[in-house]
C-alpha cells in the first residue's frame, strides 16, 4: 500500500501493475468528477495551499494539470477512462 500511495507523487506506474495503476485512475476521479464538484475541489486546494502566492499557486497547479492534460490519456484503467476521461479534459 505504501508503494501505491508513493506512486501519487508523479502518478506514474507499471503497465503490467493493474492495481496500482487503478490506485492512481481512483486518485484522479475527482478530475472526471461534475463541473460543480471539480470547482469546489479546487476551491479546497487554493484553501489548502493558502499560504502559496496567487501567481505561485496558479504556476503550480498549472504545471500538474499540463502534465495530465498532455498526456494521451489521463486515465490507465479501461473502464475509467470511458468514465471520466472526456468530463476531465473539460474540467482541466
Amino acid at each position: 500500500m505504501a508503494d501505491m500511495v508513493r506512486a501519487t507523487r508523479h502518478h506514474q506506474a507499471d503497465e503490467a501493475d493493474t492495481d496500482q495503476l487503478l490506485f492512481l485512475d481512483l486518485d484522479l476521479s475527482v478530475l472526471g468528477a461534475s463541473p460543480t464538484s471539480y470547482a469546489a475541489y479546487c476551491a479546497a486546494i487554493r484553501f489548502e495551499f493558502g499560504r502559496v502566492s496567487d501567481a505561485d499557486h496558479s504556476r503550480g497547479r498549472n504545471r500538474v494539470l499540463e502534465s495530465f492534460i498532455s498526456r494521451e490519456a489521463i486515465y490507465r484503467t479501461p473502464a475509467l477512462r470511458d468514465a471520466w476521461e472526456n468530463a476531465a479534459r473539460i474540467n482541466i
